[in-house]
């Protein structure tokens, strides 16, 4: 419940204080912590004496004790202060022990001052409330006067409210939308660095963001160490409304300090007199008013909120026209600017495009011209011999099936020859004929062999082909080497699940990833630095470590280049909630989940720091928020970029598209009747993968990412056979890229059209076979690539922080709320 113990003296001292204030006996209580629905002034006297709120606990103070009211477990915290001047009743779960308890408390009074009644619910509260005639009292009052623990949080709270007020005027300056829902991003990732525990920092309300006629104004409340500070600042369209600005700035000129109303532990605390402390200071001017938090030492005051930001220079002073923005644009004004922003951006990459195609075509041109032969790329395998002396044949005159050799042996006119099961395409059985099917280029097809056994013959045919494809998978493996444990304490990654693209019983069981001097170790899996590849961390419902290796590692007799170790974040809650509420069941589901969440994220974030700290190993994180959908294989997933590849790590088959392995993207069947488009990478080796069913609206966004990646790409209306295609290249490279290569099928990019229309065109293949087009599409012809003019909503995340600009059409609003490029 309580991680450390009990501040004896700050109790002693703040009892006292109260004791001094009170002219009768002050009652606090709380109910359980599902019934306590706001952070009020109950709860903030718990803090400002215990630093934590005792659930189900009750604080009688009077002038000269302090009794408290709660559980056994809580009892033995709060003894263990070893106050003289505190008496703990210990209270039943069952309730027998109310009655009593509270004839106790009437002896010592039966009347009591009591804050904010109407907030205290729950059958723990009633109980003990309604022993005692109760007196409405201002509990604020007593948190005016702070000391120097309690200024300091709230000038750390104050220096970050402050920090979020600049990200909001940022984004509200370049027409963001749902700021307040991007301002709660920054609290878990500020973009500065912040001497603060951040797990500590909340909103005490919502961000508000609030747009007339002739203002925008923003209100933003947050809590350091459940210490206030708030912040309100109006973004006026018009210059003659920046008096209100003009006016306090005047007032602190002046020291005109009036009216200030104290806020620390609560944000009203109570009208400040002579006291030093933290105080709201408010500012007003026809029907607007800003906000600032102010500090009062030995009577000199300090604007805690002073330091807005958002020009080059770190401090500058607080100049009034800095708070003037200009009137949204109309939708016709916006359409206008969201093309002329479009066709100078298709013209840069366009311009950026044929740069980097001509210095494609230039480097393999010089790498085939180099080359003593042009034959094809594809590397011949090896032979495979079976028997190398015709006196190691059996001499029967049957078909024999060697399990030893991996063959088959079919007597063939008195001769005994033999087929290794590598060229044995299948087998198929009809009554006593065996036939067996020879691979595709071998000299013979098939042979039919007739036997009264042939049942168990096509069996032993099937299992020794079973057996070799197995001792084949195992065969080429190369070793990774030893793994040099670290002796004493290591660095682990707790309670994780495995799962690698074959199946294994393994992933069923949790275990500890142990960090070691020149690799990892999970049971009896071993994976050494030297054979990563890839090194992938994603975050979301699932957190991983994906590895990406060089050599596979081999699971039920089977290869695994891809190994993963994750964790999920929501599990069975192992808290009884079937007698609650359903409301309450959704609330204390939500709090379990985030608990969670926060848990595994400074486990995982904590272990990958470790990595990077002992080891040459950069972790690849995989974005968050930034995603687009496709099917890479047989269903739809969520594709999302790190700073190397495309990946989608979820679940097996995985994808991962390595950038620098490409050599060219193709976007296939774009044109205006599809909403749907097929993006295919071809890589350097002439291999290539499609992912298909990518919806029409990514295109813009994917388009620029892969030109910010330096990767040419190129379009066409149709689907291309790639098999046919890059097989014809690899008979000839040379002659493919000396007439031009990829650009046979690229968009014509002439400067003239550019400048005149946002079209661009697409040439007929000419150096490549029209055999290689698909016929689906039908016949080639020009395209018109349409604007897309997307909403400015960050919800819609760009690769390369491109912007965008509002659409004016509703028809893709639900589209746009998702986190897609």
């Amino acid at each position: 419940m309580v991680d450390s113990q009990l501040n004896e003296s700050q109790f002693v001292r703040r009892v006292a204080k109260i004791q001094e204030s009170i002219s009768m006996p002050l009652l606090t209580i709380l109910g359980k912590k599902l019934e306590v629905e706001d952070f009020g002034s109950n709860s903030a006297l718990f803090i400002y004496l215990l630093n934590y709120e005792f659930p189900e606990t009750l604080l009688l103070i009077t002038k000269d004790m302090c009794y408290a009211v709660t559980s056994t477990k809580k009892k033995e915290i709060l003894e263990s202060m070893q106050c003289a001047k505190l008496r703990v009743y210990e209270r039943m779960k069952d309730g027998s022990s109310d009655s009593f308890i509270r004839n106790e408390l009437i002896k010592i009074t039966d009347s009591v001052l009591l804050s904010e009644k109407n907030s205290l619910h729950g059958h723990f509260c009633s109980t003990y409330i309604g022993a005692f005639k109760t007196v409405d009292f201002e509990m604020g009052n007593l948190f005016i006067q702070k000391e120097e623990e309690e200024i300091e949080y709230v000038e750390c709270a104050a220096l970050f409210v402050t920090y979020l007020m600049e990200e909001a005027i940022k984004m509200i300056r370049k027409g963001e939308v749902c700021v307040e829902s991007k301002l709660e991003r920054h609290l878990d990732t500020p973009n500065k660095p912040f001497d603060l525990k951040l797990s500590q920092v909340e909103f005490t309300y919502s961000p508000r963001i609030v747009r007339d006629e002739d203002a925008v104004t923003i209100s933003i409340g947050v809590r350091y160490q459940s210490y206030c500070a708030e912040i309100q600042r109006v973004l006026f369209y018009d210059a003659d409304y920046l008096e209100i600005y003009r006016r306090r700035n005047e007032k602190i000129r002046n020291r005109k300090f009036e009216n200030l109303k104290s806020l620390g532990l609560l944000q009203r605390e109570g009208l400040r007199k002579d006291e030093d402390g933290t105080f709201v200071m408010k500012t007003d001017h026809e029907n607007y008013t800003i906000i600032d938090v102010v500090k009062c030492t030995d009577g000199k005051f300090e604007v805690l909120t002073d330091d807005i930001t958002w020009r080059e220079s770190e401090k500058k002073n607080f100049v009034a026209e800095d708070f003037l923005i200009e009137r949204e644009k109309t939708n016709i004004e916006k359409k206008r600017l969201s093309r002329q922003k479009a066709l100078e951006k298709e013209i840069e990459i366009n311009e950026h495009q044929k740069e980097l195609m001509d210095k494609l075509n230039d480097e393999m041109v010089r790498y085939y011209s180099d080359m003593e032969t042009t034959e094809p790329l594809e590397t011949m395998s090896k032979k495979l011999v079976a028997y190398e002396k015709e006196s190691q044949l059996p001499r029967k005159n049957k078909l024999v099936i060697d399990r030893r050799n991996f063959s088959i042996l079919i007597p063939i006119n008195g001769y005994m020859v033999p087929f290794h099961i590598e060229y044995v395409k299948n087998c198929s059985l009809n009554g006593n004929d065996l036939r067996v099917n020879f691979r595709e280029g071998e000299i013979i097809k098939s042979i039919t062999y007739r036997s009264k056994t042939a049942n168990s013959l096509y069996n032993e045919i099937g299992d020794a082909k079973k057996e070799y494809v197995e001792r084949r998978e195992t065969s080429n493996v190369g070793e990774q080497g030893t793994l040099c444990e670290i002796k004493g304490r290591r660095h682990i990654l707790g309670d994780v699940k495995i799962k690698t693209e074959v199946r294994t019983q393994k992933k069923s069981r949790a275990g500890n990833l142990e960090l070691h001097e020149n690799g990892f170790r999970f049971g009896d899996t071993t994976i050494l630095f030297n054979n990563i590849e890839h090194l992938f961390y994603q975050q979301g419902d699932v957190y991983l470590l994906h590895f990406k290796l060089a050599l596979p590692i081999i699971f039920n007799g089977k290869k695994a280049y891809n190994v993963q170790f994750f964790k999920e974040v929501v599990e069975n809650m192992s808290i009884d909630i079937m007698k609650l509420h359903p409301s309450q069941k959704e609330r204390l589901e939500e709090e379990q989940e985030k608990i969670r969440l926060e848990m595994i994220k400074a486990e995982y974030d904590n272990f990958i720091k470790n990595v990077e700290n002992n080891s040459n190993l950069r972790i690849d994180r995989v974005s968050k928020d930034v995603y687009f959908e496709g099917v890479p294989y047989r269903q739809n997933v969520q594709i999302r970029p790190s700073s190397t590849c495309l990946v989608n790590l979820l679940e097996p088959p995985f994808l991962i598209v390595d950038f620098e392995k490409m050599e060219v993207a193709n976007f296939e069947r774009v044109n205006y009747v599809s909403r749907s488009f097929d993006l295919t990478f071809i890589f350097k080796d002439k291999t290539f993968i499609t992912i298909t069913s990518v919806d029409s609206r990514s295109m813009d966004y994917l388009r620029e990412f892969i030109d910010s990646r330096n990767i040419c790409f190129i379009q066409t209306a149709q689907n291309i056979n790639w098999n046919n295609l890059l097989k014809t290249i690899k008979e000839d490279p040379f002659t493919f890229y000396n007439d031009g290569g990829w650009s046979a099928l690229q968009p014509m990019r002439e400067d003239n059209d550019q400048e005149e229309s946002s079209a661009s065109t697409l040439s007929s293949p000419s150096s490549v076979s029209e055999a290689t087009m698909s016929d689906t599409e039908g016949e080639d012809e020009s395209l018109e690539e349409e604007v897309i003019e997307e909403d400015d909503d960050d919800d819609i995340v760009d690769l390369n922080d491109i912007d965008s600009e509002d659409e004016s059409e509703e028809d893709d609003e639900q589209w746009n709320k998702k986190r897609r490029i």
